[in-house]
């Protein structure tokens, strides 16, 4: 790793610290009360963790699951991404979206290419499948319900 890129690679960490930080400082400020780090300590203390547990666990089982189904979706193109990538990439996408609606669907496919040089076009192109699987089970579950 020649002195740019490890240089960039720190710049691009420290930026996204920076807007976490300042995300968190946003969403705190409705809080009632002076101390703030205060409330979040009790909180947390208050907090089931037993539950907090099962929900991190489900949520990350549900990603991963999301994350196999994109790579199959890019299969017949003849592209293979390793899963480990298609799930890194699908999480930088969700944190995309916390800042940019809508955001993580392109940024996801950005770090694709970056990380297994698939065309950001192609993977793209099966996004918006996904989206379209996504719509049409949504309508099939309200039909049934």
């Amino acid at each position: 790793m020649t002195v740019s890129s490890r240089f960039k690679t720190i710049l691009q960490y420290a930026i996204i610290f920076a807007v976490t930080f300042l995300l968190i400082g946003l969403s705190l400020r409705g809080l009632k009360g002076e101390n703030k780090l205060e409330y979040l300590k009790v909180t947390w203390q208050s907090a089931n963790k037993g539950w907090l547990l099962l929900m991190a666990v489900i949520a990350m089982l549900s990603h991963l699951v999301r994350a196999a189904r994109w790579r199959m979706l890019m299969g017949p193109a003849g592209y293979k991404p390793s899963l480990a990538h298609s799930f890194y990439s699908l999480m930088v996408g969700y944190l995309v979206n916390l800042v940019i609606p809508r955001g993580g669907e392109v940024s996801r496919c950005y770090n694709l290419y970056k990380l297994e040089k698939v065309p950001v076009d192609m993977s793209f192109g099966t996004v918006v499948v996904e989206r379209i699987i996504d719509l049409l089970c949504l309508l099939a579950l309200i039909v049934i319900s």
